[in-house]
């Protein structure tokens, strides 16, 4: 059949015919089509991210209870609470490579980016921080069951530890092990410190709320394992401390008395010598400074530095005031070659039975007395008792006049202290993992501000200090501007807690000249009474070496009673620790203000290297100071393109660097010029 034969179609179904809806609107159609497909994958990517964000939280949950677990020195506990947070984690990671069509829709892959980023970094930190409790593990498999190994008990009426039961061979191979073990924990934690960095930088993206609270979560237990972990290494670099070649140790330790602030931490009233045998304390003895100085008085000749002599009106240098140094290594080594000179001047005279040298000397100060209390709890000796907040008030009063009251003499006076030390001892003994965790991180914060410090003149140990930086050294290496101001109260009685100090450090062209001002604000903020008085210091200002005084204010001959006139003094310009140093004395009656103003030309090389734009600014805090308030106003003339610590972004984008901070420990600022 020809096709023009066949039949033609009724003409109702012509006319019946249209094309259909979804035919005739193809673009509609389309993004329906889209539109039912990103619905699709963003319900499943829902679903997905919801065990993502569990996942991660099991991970952060895992790590809690590793921290616990090592809290408890259950070890292997704690290994398979880090094998869990690992598998949770690498769980996660698992899920967002499910959500990779996300990163198709903008706006959103962003987030996939960044959560991909953190996950694997919280990886690699559990990865480290295995590895890090291998080296743990390692340096104590000697020990069967570890968790009582600080474990005390009560035998015949006195507390016993299984550390005290352990055979001495044991405690040094024990201790040289957990010795051996802290470089390597030093690698972990430096690369922990690195993939922090990244995470926190991963974080500071912008990032869901539905990722941000988890990640956070678990970047902070992160940060605490960090912390964790170098708090481990600072107890196990503490080691040398405990036991030396012979087994036996002879640590010196000098209190500080921070109310009575000198260049060294504070007034050198009394110290203890501390014998241990392999870790193991075997007897702890305290002794007034005056057993050392009271038999010389007379005889020894040693000058004393020029403002000592003056406003203390000493006839000779003895070892109370031998921290005269803001250095500690200084003041240490001055402080034992006082006292080994002291020793051999008494003769048959002296009071101290031992004297250098000895393996380590720890300089603490009344803060670090107060942590001790507040985590052991309150000490009650000779009807008294001593908390963590009145020990600084109450053992002055007791030293100072309560011991006249009581009928105590006076060269007995300081032997509450004693007995003081012996209650602490013994309840070291019976603390467990938690509180020495506590005690460890007062340690540290306390040897990051300035009020405990350590000293050896063993050179291999005094390295290790000095690495560790527990030292407390003057900044010899200070690449650029440098400003420490350093207080020496002389004969203010414990006036310092009376005192609020604030530091303001400008800094100004003056033609081709950079200028700085450095400004010392006092406020006393007491009346007279028993411990009280006006504050009479010596202040020097230590700046850069080569420096150039300009002008000075508030500086004094004497106090008002000596110097009734309030005349002005001269600066003493001096050079120390590789350092221009200004000295001068000031006097601040109670209940009123005053200040110490010094205004230098910087050395040349400085204002060199700043118009190339690049300043730094290292600004060391005094050894034993309270944390004290500091503003920093500093004119470049040209535009920063970045600082750190970073301004307020109020500040951001002139030619000024100003900032309000608190000086509570050695700080360093970095600005970098628009050139």
């Amino acid at each position: 059949m020809s096709p023009s034969s066949l039949p033609e179609f009724p003409a109702i179904f012509h006319d019946s015919y249209r094309p259909s809806f979804w035919r005739s609107h193809p673009v509609f159609v389309s993004v329906v089509g889209f539109l039912i497909l990103c619905a699709l994958v963003l319900i499943g990517g829902l679903l997905v991210s919801i065990q993502t964000v569990d996942a991660t939280l099991r991970g952060r949950d895992a790590l809690l209870q590793a921290r616990e677990h090592v809290f408890a020195l259950e070890l292997g506990d704690a290994r398979q609470s880090l094998l869990e947070a690992d598998d949770a984690f690498r769980s996660a990671r698992r899920s967002t490579r499910l959500l990779s069509p996300v990163r198709l829709i903008p706006g959103i892959g962003r987030y996939h980016e960044v959560g991909v980023l953190f996950l694997e970094s919280a990886d690699h930190m559990t990865q480290i921080l295995l590895s890090a409790l291998g080296s743990l593990e390692d340096a104590t498999r000697l020990v069967d069951d570890l968790p009582s190994l600080l474990r005390a008990e009560l035998v015949d009426g006195e507390v016993v530890s299984r550390w005290s039961a352990l055979p001495e061979q044991s405690r040094r191979l024990f201790l040289e092990r957990l010795a051996a073990s802290v470089p390597e924990m030093q690698v972990r934690s430096a690369e922990l410190d690195v993939t922090l960095a990244k995470l926190e930088h991963t974080l500071a993206q912008p990032i869901a709320a539905v990722l941000a609270s988890p990640l956070s979560r678990v970047f902070h237990e992160l940060v605490r394992a960090r912390d964790d972990l170098n708090r481990f290494i600072q107890a196990a670099s503490l080691v040398p401390l405990l036991s030396n070649a012979s087994g036996q140790s002879r640590i010196l330790v000098l209190f500080l008395n921070d109310t009575e602030l000198r260049p060294g931490g504070g007034f050198l009233g009394s110290f203890a010598i501390i014998h241990l045998n392999a870790g193991l304390l075997q007897s702890i003895e305290s002794y007034d400074v005056l057993a050392l100085d009271a038999p010389v008085l007379r005889t020894r000749t040693l000058f004393p530095p020029p403002p000592l002599a003056e406003y203390l009106d000493v006839p000779a240098w003895f070892v109370r005031d031998a921290n005269w140094s803001p250095d500690i290594p200084t003041s240490m080594d001055w402080t034992l070659r006082f006292y080994a000179q002291e020793l051999d001047e008494a003769g048959s005279a002296a009071r101290v039975p031992e004297g250098p040298p000895f393996d380590a000397v720890v300089g603490v100060t009344t803060r670090f007395a107060s942590d001790l209390l507040r985590i052991l709890g309150d000490v009650r000796v000779g009807g008294q008792t001593f908390t963590a907040d009145n020990i600084e008030d109450t053992l002055e009063y007791a030293v100072e006049l309560g011991f006249a009251e009581e009928g105590i003499p006076r060269d007995q006076r300081k032997e509450v202290i004693g007995e003081i030390l012996e209650v602490i001892s013994d309840r070291l003994h019976s603390i467990g993992p938690s509180e020495w965790n506590a005690l460890l991180e007062a340690l540290a914060r306390r040897v990051r501000e300035k009020h405990v410090f350590f000293y050896s003149e063993k050179e291999d140990l005094q390295a290790w200090f000095d690495r560790m930086g527990w030292t407390a050294r003057i900044k010899s290496d200070a690449r650029g501007d440098y400003l420490m101001v350093v207080d020496a109260n002389l004969a203010a009685l414990k006036t310092d807690p009376a005192i609020i100090r604030d530091l303001t450090y400008e800094l100004a062209w003056e033609g081709r000249d950079l200028v700085a001002t450095a400004r010392m604000h006092y406020a006393h903020t007491k009346g007279f009474d028993w411990k009280t008085t006006r504050y009479r210091t010596y202040t020097r200002f230590f700046v850069p070496l080569g420096s150039e005084l300009i002008s000075a204010e508030g500086t004094l001959k004497n106090d008002k009673i000596k110097n009734t006139t309030l005349a002005p003094d001269t600066v003493d310009v001096l050079e120390e620790h590789g350092k221009t140093v200004f000295g001068m004395f000031t006097s601040i009656e109670p209940k009123s203000e005053g200040e110490l103003v010094v205004r230098y030309r910087l050395p040349r090389s400085l204002a060199r290297e700043v118009e190339r734009g690049h300043y730094q600014l290292d600004l060391q805090k005094q050894p034993g100071a309270e944390a004290n308030g500091l503003t920093l106003d500093l004119h470049f003339g040209t535009n920063l393109s970045r600082a750190v610590p970073p301004e307020e972004p109020s500040h951001f984008g002139d030619e000024r660097y100003t900032l309000n901070t608190i000086l509570d420990q050695d700080k360093t600022f970095v600005v970098d010029l628009s050139l």
